[in-house]
């Protein structure tokens, strides 16, 4: 990987050998090669030929047998293994080289002296730079007699000169003074120039290091001079520096002023911790002390269920696409990343890049993960890429001393960022709902208005619905065609012709060849655009919504399949197939009338227009919420001014009516919208918790409070905020709190926002205001349309209650549906027999179950909220639930 253009550093871990080779250019003519390499348990004792081939590496193409293909890599460009010699482990696990590209590797069997350009020396009015040396570089060792000898002998030409250092070792702390030069009948002792200070000199077991002067040795015509340099000797078998001393002095300016700035820190610091000694905080750390790991799941969590004991569990299983058995896993950190699933990240990750920034806030603790990680098998892009997967982190379960297991603790959806890690990547989302013979629903997501980036294909679900089979069917082909579907969606025979063929704008045809030898994953642009089953794999369809989660629910990364450009898919179809059903059906299962593929935009909701609560008004500002899609985070941005002694700010459950005195009162916006039933006494102090642990609707506890403020700006993210989904905060309230008696002061209704240029918002209302009827009031419906035809979901408000001004009877478990026929003369009528029966039947235009239409055991166990699409379109009461009247 490239860091700067004079940095480069190659990551290994596979097939035994873990670490990193750093080459770095010095100047014009040298480079300074370094290894940081370890074996692992499955090849201790190896001796690797290294070099540099023509390509880089896919990172992409996780299977370790072909990434590294000679074929794939191209031909060599450079060996080490003549100048440097063979990498033998264990013996060079940390060594250095200069390669002209020109390291002169200074490594002695028991001392090593690190320079990062040549020695000068002066002598007879000769000038030498020394750049090449003879490898058997040997130490004396006398350490008995408090003395050792480091030397090495350096080309002239044809001749060798002799360098040797003189190191002395007294009271446990060694120096080096003298250095011995020998060349042709030339020899003589030259010693250090300097002060004390200047002296290389460390305990026994430390080294020594100096970048800011040179090394000056002389006999007063003589000299020899050695620049940035790192000396130890006496090293104890190991091949490596110990600490390092370096060379400022003790008693320069710098160190006196951190003296004093210390002591009077300590100072300070020991007046706080009497101020705080006997204060008991909570353990932050408790629920920490029990992470046992951190992994990579195959699919997202499901939005719907957020809130819900089983969320987590709707991420499927560890990522594995190489489907490594577990048996023959290392244990986390013995490995190389290649022995490893690619979800798991402790295995990988723990106890390496021990080199790398990291910060635990366990110390000892094997399972944190916090700090600086590389990892060669954990693709972004490509087939096997991690986008749109889930983080999971596990925890212990010690309710068992004798069983300790391990449960789901958080998960997370991986969303995609721009490079500067601060501010999401724009995506466009493509939906395709299928309607009949089955119910399910599909996402396709790519970078906004990029056609050559991956796009993702998340399959939510797919089940049969029409009533003729419960049994789980597989191996189903799928393609995009052409067309748009006609309304032979539901015709029994030549069921879905009119979408026409595969897409294919390139015309793509390997006439009598097999397509296998040519459309593959990896080779994305020699297929059809809509040939998606070659390439990505065929469909599983389940019987019923029981099992429609774990083998219907999939997620697919293409890199061939754009949203954007002159050949988007967006206006085609998406068509599954089924080679062993009815011949007469043909082999086309479904396209569903809404089968197109078409966009699926982001919202965004605004509340700007603030009523007063009987005080005079002062505030103005806005709150706007943006959400990408029901996979995204939510983003907020909060603008206040005029405020006069508040406090909290809340979302509150439906929307403000204008026309009253007191429109935010609880009696018309009722309290905090809470649909998970959080306890707000157990809820964090604000901004202190994480989003989940506060209400739902409860903005000042999960960013903070408006206390002491006339005005407050405000920027914040919220996975704990959807704008998708029966959860949804569209058309609901924000009201903002005094914080005396914390009394509601000001309020909006929190409206849709958009550009009329792009859509339009469209309204029906039921109204129940017959003068005898049994039920006053309203049920309004609105929904977004945009220019593609597209819809976002509706949003309901029901007004409801006895009729009568008198009248105080509450009433539960109402059931609500459309029915297809408009109000007859029968609304009002007694006999609760004949009323509304002018309404006729359920509204049910996609035939539902309409081969066993009679079967309503069938029916109520497949529709529910969780399988809205299994209901009749006009069945609302059994999606969202009863009203109470």
């Amino acid at each position: 990987m490239l860091t700067k253009t004079q940095h480069m550093i190659a990551y290994i871990s596979q097939h035994g050998l873990h670490g990193e080779i750093t080459f770095r250019q010095l100047n014009n003519t040298h480079v300074e090669i370094k290894s940081d390499l370890e074996t692992t348990l499955q090849y201790p004792d190896q001796l690797w030929s290294w070099m540099v081939r023509k390509f880089p590496v896919d990172y992409t193409n996780a299977d370790t047998s072909e990434r590294c293909e000679l074929s794939k890599l191209g031909e060599q460009v450079i060996s080490f293994d003549d100048d440097l010699e063979y990498l033998m482990l264990p013996g060079n696990e940390t060594s250095l080289w200069f390669k002209e590209m020109q390291l002169i590797d200074l490594l002695g069997r028991k001392a090593i002296l690190y320079l990062t350009s040549a020695p000068e020396l002066n002598i007879s009015r000769d000038s030498f730079v020394l750049k090449e040396h003879n490898k058997a570089i040997t130490f004396d060792d006398q350490k008995a007699k408090g003395y050792g000898r480091l030397n090495i002998i350096f080309k002239v030409g044809d001749e060798k000169l002799f360098l040797r250092f003189n190191f002395t070792l007294k009271r446990g702390t060694w120096s080096m003074k003298a250095v011995e030069v020998e060349y042709r009948d030339y020899k003589d002792v030259l010693r250090l120039k300097g002060g004390i200070y200047s002296i290389p000199s460390a305990p026994l077991g430390f080294s020594y290091r100096c970048s800011s002067r040179n090394l000056v040795f002389t006999n007063g015509t003589d000299l020899l001079m050695l620049k940035d340099y790192q000396v130890q000797p006496w090293l104890n078998g190991r091949n490596k520096f110990g600490d390092v001393y370096d060379c400022v002095g003790f008693t320069t300016a710098p160190i006196w002023a951190g003296i004093v700035v210390t002591f009077l820190l300590c100072t300070i610091l020991a007046i706080g911790l009497l101020a705080i000694l006997d204060i008991k905080t909570p353990n932050r750390f408790e629920s920490s002390r029990n992470v046992s790991s951190f992994r990579i799941h195959t699919l997202p969590p499901i939005p719907q269920k957020f809130g819900h004991p089983d969320y987590c569990e709707s991420t499927g299983s560890l990522y594995n696409p190489k489907e490594i058995e577990k048996h023959i896993i290392p244990p986390p950190g013995f490995g190389t990343q290649d022995q490893y699933p690619l979800g798991d990240l402790s295995g990988k990750l723990q106890s390496r890049n021990k080199r790398y920034f990291h910060h635990y806030q366990l110390p000892g603790s094997s399972s944190e993960l916090n700090g600086l990680y590389w990892d060669v098998f954990l693709p972004l892009q490509g087939i096997d890429s991690i986008a749109y997967r889930s983080l999971m982190i596990y925890q212990y379960n010690r309710a068992n001393l004798e069983n300790i297991t391990e449960t789901k603790w958080h998960c997370a959806t991986i969303n995609q960022y721009q490079k500067n890690g601060i501010y999401q990547k724009s995506m466009f989302t493509a939906q395709v709902l299928f309607r009949y013979p089955i119910v399910g629903r599909v996402l396709l997501r790519q970078p906004s208005e990029e056609p050559w980036q991956d796009t993702t294909i998340i399959f939510e679900y797919l089940i049969h619905a029409d009533g003729s089979t419960q049994n789980n069917t597989f191996e189903h082909r799928w393609a995009v065609h052409n067309n748009a579907p006609g309304k032979d969606f539901y015709d029994w025979q030549n069921r879905c012709i009119s979408t026409g063929n595969v897409f294919n704008p390139y015309k793509v045809d390997w006439g009598n060849r097999s397509i296998d030898d040519y459309c593959k994953p990896q080779l994305t642009a020699m297929c059809r655009i809509g040939a998606l089953d070659i390439r990505m794999g065929l469909l599983t369809i389940a019987g019923s919504k029981r099992d429609a989660q774990q083998l219907s629910r999939r997620i697919f990364i293409d890199s061939n399949l754009p949203l954007s450009g002159r050949h988007n898919v967006l206006g085609k179809s998406l068509v599954i197939y089924d080679d062993f059903g009815p011949k007469a059906r043909g082999e086309r299962l479904a396209c569903s009338m809404y089968g197109l593929i078409i966009g699926y935009y982001r919202r965004k909701v605004v509340a700007k227009e603030w009523y007063a609560n009987g005080d005079p008004l002062t505030v103005n500002g806005k709150i706007e919420i943006t959400q990408q899609s029901e996979y995204d985070i939510s983003n907020l941005e909060v603008q206040f001014k005029g405020l006069q002694n508040n406090s909290g700010y809340h979302i509150h459950m439906t929307p403000v009516e204008a026309n009253l005195a007191f429109p935010c009162e609880a009696s018309t916006l009722y309290g905090h919208f809470n649909p998970f039933a959080v306890n707000p006494k157990l809820s964090p102090s604000p901004g202190q918790g994480s989003t989940e642990q506060y209400e739902l609707g409860d903005l000042s506890g999960k960013f903070g409070t408006l206390d002491t403020m006339t005005q407050f700006e405000g920027a914040f993210n919220d996975t704990n905020l959807p704008l998708f989904g029966m959860n949804s905060i569209i058309g609901r309230s924000i009201v903002i709190h005094k914080k005396k008696r914390n009394a509601r002061w000001a309020c909006s209704t929190l409206e849709r926002g958009y550009s009329p240029n792009e859509a339009r918002e469209i309204r029906a209302i039921a109204s129940f205001h017959h003068p005898t009827g049994y039920a006053y009031g309203y049920i309004k419906m609105t929904q977004l349309i945009h220019n593609d035809g597209s819809s976002s979901d509706t949003v309901i408000e029901v007004k409801l209650r006895h009729p009568g001004k008198n009248d105080r009877n509450v009433t539960r478990n109402h059931n609500w549906q459309i029915f297809v026929n408009p109000v007859g003369v029968d609304a009002a009528v007694k006999p609760t027999i004949t009323r509304c029966v002018a309404g006729g039947y359920v509204w049910n235009p996609y035939y539902t179950q309409l081969a066993d239409p009679l079967n309503r055991d069938l029916y109520e166990r497949e529709c529910g909220p969780d399988n809205p699409l299994r209901c009749y379109v006009g069945d609302v009461g059994a999606r969202l639930g009863p009203i109470e009247n």
